[in-house]
């Protein structure tokens, strides 16, 4: 008698098959595939364009072990775009150093969470700034220290 699986929904068995289609053509990517969760998986094949987009947010994922959060907040910032950018201002020196070193310089930051406006003072920025270090090191608690080596 053949054993039924259950547990699987409509939109699990849709998911799969978006994942089975995304991936079909693409060996490179089956190994590296494997070493991120499944919902990891999901938000890349989901929100990613491109092979060589999802390739840079798999690659991340295993490297910078992103949480969920994380790596949706790094998609939505643009990460892939403004490093591809980034890269294109680097001279052709930098760009033919160790790859992890091109992802050092970077002239764009994406700081939407200090909630400035569009057009907005030096000071400003730097007024916002303080107070995020400020929330972080109350946040951290009266017992933080840090000690520079």
């Amino acid at each position: 008698m053949r054993q039924i699986k259950k547990g699987f929904s409509d939109k699990n068995l849709w998911r799969m098959k978006q994942f089975y289609e995304t991936y079909v053509d693409h060996p490179e990517l089956s190994a590296l595939l494997r070493e991120i969760p499944w919902t990891h998986n999901t938000i890349v094949f989901s929100r990613c364009k491109s092979t060589e987009e999802r390739m840079f947010y798999i690659k991340r994922c295993i490297c910078e072990k992103y949480s969920t959060r994380n790596l949706e907040r790094q998609i939505n910032a643009s990460l892939y775009e403004r490093t591809q950018l980034g890269d294109e201002k680097l001279s052709a020196v930098m760009r033919d150093l160790e790859p992890s070193t091109k992802h050092i310089f970077r002239n764009s930051y994406v700081l939407v969470f200090l909630g400035l406006a569009e057009e907005h003072s030096d000071s400003d920025l730097q007024k916002e700034l303080v107070k995020q270090i400020k929330k972080l090191i109350i946040e951290l608690g009266k017992d933080f220290l840090f000690i520079d080596h």
